[in-house]
């Protein structure tokens, strides 16, 4: 019975850290976005440790002067705590990106 409760518990959180993965990849930019922006070639492989979720984070946008705005963003530590971080990055990362001087973001 332990071992049958075991392995129900190890599916869920398999099943947690793929819907995780979903979640984390939804924020970084998509290939189909940063492959347009004029004078730039940007090749990314992210590969994330455990191969579901990492504290790595990264966004490619085009600000409203023109200027393209790369964030690069390692957190320390693997996991979910370092996924959520990455949330907590994006989220910042979208909020300033109205603010076209690097310093004052």
């Amino acid at each position: 019975m332990l071992q049958a409760s075991f392995s129900d518990m190890s599916m869920e959180i398999n099943m947690d850290f793929g819907q995780a993965s979903v979640v984390q990849k939804s924020i970084l930019t998509s290939e189909l976005i940063y492959s347009t922006i004029s004078k730039l070639e940007i090749d990314i492989r992210y590969l994330p440790m455990n191969g579901k979720i990492s504290g790595d984070y990264y966004n490619i946008s085009t600000l409203a002067n023109g200027i393209a705005s790369v964030m690069i963003a390692d957190v320390s530590g693997h996991g979910t705590q370092a996924a959520l971080s990455t949330m907590q990055l994006h989220v910042l990362n979208k909020d300033t990106l109205d603010i076209s001087n690097p310093h004052e973001r």
